[in-house]
């Protein structure tokens, strides 16, 4: 009895009463799923025993019957029939190939289907669990049983970023692979957003001019700062410096 993926030693003893015995051991037939590899042999007197380590292939597990025989160097032979149990072990998840550098515009999403980076032979791909580590800016999400990796970009985010995807299965066993992502400008031109639409500025008469920085009013994902132009409209009661809006500055008295 031994466990999947694992292999297992056993000796197998032999009797032969004639004098200077030679004795050869040897697999019967074919086992698919189970190897034989002979190791050491020991002979004490009319004793001959033979160490014998058997392995199975890949992710297998199930009952064998492997048959060995034992031949003298007079052709004379018997055989014996060893049950073989392997039992199963809960395997990790296993990643496939590496996931491609993905490249996804500002405001868009990216999917990719999971079946074909990652597969789990023990357990059924809708119950495996997804956590994403190292990262900002970039939101996963996985949908549709576990098929579909949702790639999102945080706006206002521009760039690159690295993200350990991490896949545990329900033993606990993981695997983790790197993703990279990078963040391209929006595919078409966006307007600035003004985050803060109603702003209210104090003003005393007589009084200094109120300043307040314009780069915290207003937002634009593909255009910076610096090169957006500020503009005033009409107005009464008060003086708006428009030399200060080249600065990106309101001053008003």
């Amino acid at each position: 009895i031994y466990f999947e993926d694992r292999d297992t030693t056993f000796t197998l003893v032999a009797v032969d009463p004639d004098p200077g015995a030679q004795l050869t051991f040897s697999t019967v037939g074919t086992v698919e799923n189970i190897r034989a590899t002979f190791g050491t042999q020991e002979v004490v007197g009319d004793t001959i025993r033979q160490v014998v380590s058997l392995s199975s292939i890949a992710d297998y597990f199930g009952n064998d019957v492997v048959r060995f025989s034992v031949l003298d160097q007079f052709g004379l032979a018997d055989t014996i029939a060893v049950q073989a149990v392997v039992k199963p072990v809960n395997d990790p998840p296993r990643f496939i190939k590496a996931f491609p550098p993905i490249e996804v515009a500002a405001l868009d999403q990216y999917m990719l289907t999971l079946s074909e980076y990652l597969e789990d032979i023990d357990d059924p791909f809708d119950r495996l669990q997804f956590a994403f580590t190292g990262v900002d800016s970039i939101a996963f999400d996985v949908t549709a049983n576990n098929n579909t990796m949702v790639i999102t970009p945080v706006v206002p985010f521009q760039g690159t970023r690295t993200a350990n995807v991490v896949v545990t299965d329900t033993s606990n066993a993981a695997a983790i692979q790197r993703i990279t992502v990078n963040v391209d400008p929006p595919k078409d031109p966006q307007p600035p957003q003004v985050t803060v639409p109603d702003l209210k500025v104090p003003v005393r008469s007589g009084a200094e001019a109120s300043t307040i920085a314009l780069d915290a009013l207003v937002t634009d994902i593909d255009t910076p700062d610096d090169r957006l132009t500020w503009t005033r409209g009409p107005v009464s009661s008060v003086d708006v410096d428009a030399s200060a809006l080249g600065n990106r500055q309101l001053r008003v008295s």
